[in-house]
């Protein structure tokens, strides 16, 4: 990890930069890595999630809910993936046609999808740049998922990542970043992030527990738990999920299963057939 404390070092020299978002070491060259990782992983956030983490802990054994925490770690641990929603003629140009998953800018530069809605695209810009600023033109979007089912309002076609194609490049946030920057009331003249609410793919855990806690209860079931990290019923307002965020695109390497819907119509089949 090329993140010690606060500041960014460089694998290759170990020369310290002077910013935590540089991508290339400013003495060398040397890759970085992704920079939306090193943002998470300076030490003011990991501190505050890891305080987060045990003050959810503290909560769960004062109130007898535990053992269910316990329970759902393991669960967690042993089921946890990522998963992307897309349509199907979307998903046919990703794996037929082009190869590569691109974000919502990269893929409007190349003409591969029409810009969205001016509502949807201002928003967009604006809060990837919160949160990123010029890496977040890069960023790919995903959820975290315990049972293969995804955010079926994205589209109906189910995607399940591959994680070594993801983990050294991919960030957690604890729910839709939309949702984010309204329920922390963010300010957009100073843009300031709260701390401990965002975390690396290897920290997920914990953070994915500071959310879900206070919803375990004596008897939750193991479909309980998957509904407390991914809920989506083909509404983008009702959802609750936990988002991923994977710098740069998704080549077909990244797929590693797919689920599809029974095609509705010939072209449809056809579609199906290709990516088969």
């Amino acid at each position: 990890m090329p993140v010690k404390g606060n500041i960014l070092f460089c694998p290759n020299c170990d020369h310290a930069q002077p910013q935590i978002n540089y991508i290339n070491c400013e003495n060398c060259g040397h890759d970085l890595g992704a920079p939306n990782v090193n943002m998470v992983s300076i030490e003011v956030e990991l501190k505050a999630l890891e305080k987060r983490y045990d003050e959810a802990r503290i909560d769960v054994k004062s109130n007898g809910t535990e053992n269910v925490l316990n329970e759902f770690e393991v669960f967690f641990n042993a089921n946890v993936k990522a998963v992307k929603n897309l349509p199907l003629k979307t998903l046919h140009s990703w794996v037929v046609k082009t190869g590569a998953y691109r974000a919502y800018y990269r893929s409007v530069d190349i003409g591969q999808r029409s810009i969205a809605a001016p509502d949807n695209d201002q928003k967009r810009i604006v809060i990837d740049g919160y949160l990123y600023g010029k890496y977040g033109a890069d960023i790919n979007f995903a959820a975290l998922t315990l049972n293969d089912k995804g955010l079926i309002s994205y589209g109906e076609c189910t995607v399940i990542l591959n994680e070594d194609s993801i983990k050294l490049r991919a960030s957690i946030i604890e729910e839709n970043s939309y949702k984010f920057v309204e329920t922390h009331k963010i300010n957009f003249v100073t843009l300031d992030i709260p701390k401990g609410f965002r975390s690396t793919w290897q920290e997920r855990l914990k953070l994915t527990v500071c959310k879900i806690y206070k919803n375990l209860v004596s008897g939750s079931s193991k479909d309980n738990f998957c509904g407390m990290v991914l809920s989506s019923n083909r509404n983008r307002d009702e959802d609750e999920f936990i988002e991923v965020h994977i710098y740069k695109e998704l080549t077909n390497l990244a797929v590693k299963n797919v689920f599809i819907p029974t095609p509705r119509n010939k072209r449809d089949n056809l579609l199906v057939k290709t990516i088969e």
